[in-house]
């Protein structure tokens, strides 16, 4: 079995899928980056709400690099959201009974339940002349 320690680079790079120049990459400009990084959060204390490009304006600098400072550094302006609606409690709505009946049985029941009333309206009437 081969040690850490006698691995090669070559080798390494070949097991990852990556070429050999990329093991040894470094950024270029991490301390532009930081410093970026520190004036982007001094605007953004100021105005929470300002994306990337106002960022940019407010610190008279292209989008691109504000951007990319960003995404680097997981920076993210404070988004504003709308109000949930709340969900109404349960409110018992009534049906009449005869709704899922065919039309029919709904004259049927009409006529068993509102003419007696008219008819005893109608008697009562009389007897009060």
């Amino acid at each position: 079995m081969i040690h850490e320690s006698e691995t090669s680079t070559t080798f390494r790079a070949k097991e990852l899928g990556i070429s050999r120049s990329t093991i040894y990459y470094k950024l270029k400009q991490p301390d532009k980056d930081w410093k970026l990084k520190c004036q982007i959060e001094e605007v953004l204390r100021e105005h929470p709400l300002y994306g990337s490009p106002r960022i940019a304006l407010a610190l008279n600098r292209n989008h691109k690099p504000v951007e990319r400072v960003m995404k680097i550094f997981g920076i993210k302006a404070y988004r504003r959201r709308g109000l949930k609606r709340k969900k109404t409690k349960n409110i018992k709505v009534f049906t009449p009974i005869y709704s899922s009946l065919p039309t029919r049985h709904i004259q049927t029941i009409f006529g068993l339940l509102i003419l007696p009333m008219l008819y005893i309206k109608e008697k009562i009437s009389t007897l009060l002349r």
